[in-house]
């Protein structure tokens, strides 16, 4: 068996999983209905409910922990928040800002931006679902990025309050959402994940099988 053979017989058992990248996919969702209906199917993670209202430089929930990024910065003066560098939980009677909504049936509160510009989300769940409210629509731009740098950016000059569903699958790690102005903020909220794990032990299984497929290519070499 030669080498070509020995690499594409290890290689067929990998799944393709191991040899995707991280994929970032933005749908526009006409009503919080139908963005509901397209998380119908899903396990829950977070939805913010049972947190109490208020500013944070950290948060710990179902989805993981959201921390405010090293390179953040605060709102400027056209910014209608609180001008600190942190995020907030907010209702609808506690909110300054004008499009940022609510997206759980039945419920009451997000995770709002507060017009910062770095938030981090660090999780070990690797597919994610999540709803983002009026992103760029005051002349900014929002790029969410996995953690091995895969990032997507929502278009610019979207009408107030648009809604968005938001699947990444290969977070990798963490989820950074990073805005490029100080006054143009979003809304998050209804995290959730796939109900089961497709390949258990699925990062375990790519890095062994990767792992074989070197060994053998290396092992064909010195027997040559």
């Amino acid at each position: 068996m030669n080498q070509l053979v020995i690499a594409m017989t290890i290689a067929s058992l990998v799944p393709l999983s191991c040899l995707s990248a991280s994929t970032i996919t933005l749908t526009e969702e006409p009503t919080v209905s139908a963005a509901n209906a397209a998380e119908s199917a899903l396990l829950s993670l977070a939805n913010f409910e049972s947190d109490a209202l208020g500013s944070y430089s950290t948060l710990t929930t179902g989805a993981g922990t959201f921390e405010v990024m090293s390179t953040s910065h605060g709102g400027d003066k056209l910014s209608v928040g609180t001008h600190k560098d942190q995020f907030a939980i907010l209702d609808a009677a506690d909110s300054p800002f004008l499009g940022r909504y609510n997206t759980t049936l039945g419920g009451s509160q997000w995770l709002d931006s507060n017009d910062i510009t770095g938030l981090e989300l660090l999780t070990t769940d690797n597919t994610l679902w999540f709803l983002v409210t009026d992103p760029d629509d005051q002349g900014g731009v929002l790029t969410i990025e996995t953690g091995n740098g895969t990032e997507m950016s929502f278009p610019t000059g979207l009408p107030n309050g648009s809604l968005w569903l938001v699947e990444v699958q290969g977070v990798d790690g963490s989820l950074r959402f990073v805005d490029s102005s100080r006054h143009d903020g979003y809304g998050l909220d209804d995290f959730a994940t796939v109900a089961s794990t497709p390949e258990p032990s699925g990062l375990a299984l790519c890095g062994g099988l990767l792992a074989a497929l070197f060994v053998g290519l290396a092992w064909r070499r010195r027997k040559a």
